[in-house]
């Protein structure tokens, strides 16, 4: 995909966020700041850790090393 983006002359992008409790896959665990749902009704986020952040900045980093590689 990399070739043919640069072929025809364009820069790749990538979008990188957490959707926190918004997240709409049903699988598990769905992490969030804080164990309280985004809105009444809705699942409530298991709070993430300081570990877990972490882990979510080096795959960020880790991302964005990827899409500059390629």
């Amino acid at each position: 995909m990399a070739e043919a983006i640069k072929a025809e002359g364009a820069l790749a992008g990538l979008q990188l966020g957490h959707c926190g409790s918004q997240r709409v896959i049903p699988d598990p665990p769905m992490l969030a700041p804080s164990p309280i749902p985004w809105m009444e009704g809705k699942r409530i986020p298991q709070e993430i850790s300081a570990p877990e952040i972490k882990q979510l900045v080096v795959d960020h980093a880790e991302a964005t090393r990827r899409l500059v590689q390629a």
